[in-house]
């Protein structure tokens, strides 16, 4: 090893201060282990043009003032960390009361024992009981916000669950099922909360005490007709992301069962075990397991995790493979979306032992792909593409597959007019009526992010969606750039304009138009930020003939859409409509 130059290690600060500190801030500073730190002084090495990694104990021979600015500013990295240290926040749900289908003894009682001993455990604690979807979806949004600053997250649901075509769904006590729209607009996605949790947090367990018999499916099957063979028993097999754990009562597929005493057999057997001092997770649910119910889970953990961990006993002592996961789990949170390829070859080296080295090595490659396609001329376009389409391919802003850098905001009012492959139409945005979804899609917009996009998903009767990019490397960074809910201050009633989502605060950049008086949609929070003002009966006309997207009808698949991009819909669903460009009216 060599030493740099005070100039160099000056530069270096400033870039690791542009670069990372601002990372660290925003993800919560969680940069504690020494190895990590050497981490990121090698990058900053890395960032000045050395190419070598910069030790620790060499910073101790500087002395000038720039020398304390650096070696702060590697006190500050390396002091940020304990600040988070045990944060351990709990969202607990029991659904017993619900309005359509018989009472459910256990859950509310499992959700008030359980809130109960997790406070006792110094969980920070968010309970509810016997919720609605509106009131499911604040809780929601109030936990999500509270793992924002913890450590570890907990989720803990007891009530009323189903699986369609593999997808696991929450029961909230008002929910109906009696057609085939229940799905998007009564149900809450157990994906969404998993995705939430992992985004958030290091370490997040999820506890599903929802696979009880449920006579709602059987609603819901008779809406289906012909597809109610996609409904399964209990709840579909999850694979848990790095760092996480899910247990439920019963194997997948299976039916759990209600107890006959004031708890569950599966919360009832987790209450007597968790508060067991010295008792990592995976030991307490090895005694759950040996109850009456067999339960199953899926771990992801890269670290032990103790609900009562007694001081005297000590911290435990992970071998040094599952520290290394756990520090390149700590460093993947704070890199992955970076944009630069010589900070992420740096990580792939420092963790090239781990499977965050392989992600590393995707996500370089994808922007290698990128600038290959930003850099393609015109000219290489299909000989038969007209010159327009050859424009929306690759003349598009540089700064489009970079969701943060398009945050302008938009007109009080403005129009946008679609050119598609069934005529014009044009829909007029107020942003009092959404403001955050009249920025997005001013912005989106703007930028040509709706260029040759297909309307994938047209129900007759219903509305029709659109607005995942046709080229994935520029749909891809926009799935997880979410904006914050307005509330809904318009119906959604024919022509008006919503942007889609899956949950609290998930809207990106899916919108759909309403074919009808959709006014179901409002108190589940879909609020129309614009109004088709000419061509409504081109939108009408757009074709339909696919109906509702797979696995639950002949539609295209959303996860194929975003990994395959317009290839996939040009060859497999040739007859969609399309945008051919749209754009902000003068």
């Amino acid at each position: 090893m060599r030493f740099i130059s005070l100039d160099q290690a000056a530069r270096g600060v400033d870039r690791l201060t542009r670069d990372l500190l601002p990372v660290m801030v925003v993800m919560g500073g969680r940069a504690g282990s020494p190895d990590l730190l050497n981490y990121y002084v090698g990058i900053t090495a890395d960032h000045v043009g050395m190419g070598v990694p910069l030790e620790l104990g060499q910073t101790e021979g500087l002395r000038t003032p720039k020398t304390l600015i650096f070696a702060a500013l590697l006190l500050v990295v390396a002091m940020i960390g304990p600040a988070r240290a045990d944060k351990r926040v709990a969202l607990v749900i029991g659904n017993s009361a619900y309005q359509h289908a018989p009472t459910l003894a256990n859950p509310k009682n499992d959700a008030i024992d359980m809130a109960a001993t997790l406070k006792q455990l110094k969980f920070t604690v968010i309970d509810g009981l016997d919720l609605d979807r509106p009131a499911m979806e604040r809780k929601l949004r109030e936990f999500a916000r509270a793992l924002a600053a913890s450590d570890a997250g907990l989720l803990f649901y007891a009530g009323h669950g189903l699986q369609v075509d593999g997808q696991n769904y929450l029961v909230p006590v008002d929910a109906k099922l009696d057609d085939a729209a229940a799905l998007d607009f009564e149900l809450v996605r157990l994906d969404l909360v998993q995705r939430t949790m992992e985004r958030e947090t290091r370490t997040n367990l999820l506890f599903l005490d929802a696979c009880r018999d449920n006579p709602l499916a059987r609603n819901l099957a008779r809406a289906l007709g012909t597809r109610s063979a996609s409904i399964g028993r209990g709840l579909a097999n999850v694979e848990a992301g790095g760092g996480t754990l899910i247990s439920f009562s019963t194997q997948p597929g299976n039916v759990a069962f209600d107890g006959n005493g004031r708890n569950s057999p599966f919360a009832g057997a987790v209450l007597k075990y968790m508060a067991e001092p010295n008792v990592d997770v995976a030991a307490m649910l090895i005694k759950v397991r040996q109850n009456r119910q067999v339960p199953w889970e899926h771990s992801a953990l890269t670290e032990a995790f103790y609900f009562n961990q007694s001081t005297q006993a000590g911290p435990a002592s992970p071998g040094k493979q599952g520290m290394q996961l756990s520090e390149a789990a700590e460093a993947w949170s704070m890199t992955r979306e970076t944009t630069n390829v010589a900070l992420l070859e740096a990580f792939a080296a420092r963790f090239k032992d781990t499977f965050y080295a392989d992600l590393a090595h995707a996500r370089i490659a994808e922007l290698k792909q990128q600038q290959i396609a930003a850099s393609t001329p015109l000219s290489t376009a299909a000989p038969n593409e007209s010159a327009t389409s050859q424009v929306h391919a690759f003349a598009r802003p540089k700064d489009l597959a970079s969701p943060a850098a398009l945050t302008e905001k938009s007109p009080p009012t403005y129009k946008v007019r679609f050119d598609t492959s069934k005529g014009p139409f044009v829909v007029e945005v107020h942003r009092d009526w959404a403001p955050n979804g009249a920025d997005r899609f001013y912005n989106l917009v703007r930028n040509g992010f709706y260029d040759e996009t297909r309307f994938f998903r047209v129900i007759s009767g219903f509305m029709v969606q659109f607005g995942i990019n046709g080229d994935p490397a520029i749909s891809g960074p926009w799935r997880s750039a979410t904006i914050k809910d307005d509330p809904a201050k318009q119906s959604n009633k024919r022509g008006t304009i919503t942007f889609a989502s899956a949950g609290p605060d998930s809207r990106t950049s899916q919108v759909f138009i309403n074919f009808a008086d959709n006014s179901q949609l409002d108190h589940h929070g879909y609020s129309p930020f614009g109004q088709v003002t000419s061509g409504m009966g081109v939108v009408d006309a757009l074709y339909s003939g696919y109906g509702e997207g797979a696995p639950s009808g002949r539609g295209p698949e959303q996860g194929r859409i975003q990994r395959e991009g317009n290839a996939y819909l040009k060859k497999d669903f040739p007859n969609l409509d399309y945008v051919n460009k749209a754009t902000i009216e003068k």
